[in-house]
């Protein structure tokens, strides 16, 4: 069994993540519909263990390759809380004209360091993220770009 961090990048269609959501409107020169996610417009400091499409794949190639592993659970994600603020910067490094404003601070609902411990995965599977926020984020941007709608 797996569990899966916040799974953003190419072919993702029901835009129900921040990640991706943020990612097509920049590329797409679109605007961009905070209000229709889950709780309304996010806030800037909240966190999320982003997996980017590529590391999730990998990951569970890992997982299903591994023969006989110790234990029947297996986390597969960034191993890091990425803040929304984090995901707007990562963007705009793409895209330098895209803007989006968040609310200030942090859901008083959210949870704080929202992210898996990964020491499992990367001991007995040998899964090691290779894409951080900004480096997932300017793949998938360039994926877009290359895979026009």
């Amino acid at each position: 069994m797996l569990r899966l961090g916040g799974i953003y990048g190419p072919l993702y269609h029901s835009m129900a993540n921040l990640a991706s959501r943020l990612t097509h409107a920049a590329v797409r020169s679109r605007p961009l519909d905070l209000a229709a996610g889950r709780g309304g417009v996010p806030f800037d400091d909240d966190d999320n263990d982003w997996c980017y499409v590529k590391d999730c794949a990998e990951g569970i190639r890992r997982a299903y390759a591994a023969e006989k592993p110790p234990h029947p659970i297996y986390n597969i994600g960034g191993g890091v809380g990425a803040s929304n603020r984090e995901l707007v910067e990562a963007v705009t490094a793409v895209v330098p004209e895209f803007e989006a404003t968040l609310q200030p601070g942090r859901n008083p609902r959210a949870r704080q360091n929202n992210y898996m411990d990964l020491a499992r995965a990367t001991a007995e599977i040998g899964y090691v993220p290779e894409y951080d926020v900004r480096r997932g984020i300017a793949d998938y941007a360039a994926w877009l770009r290359d895979n026009p709608e």
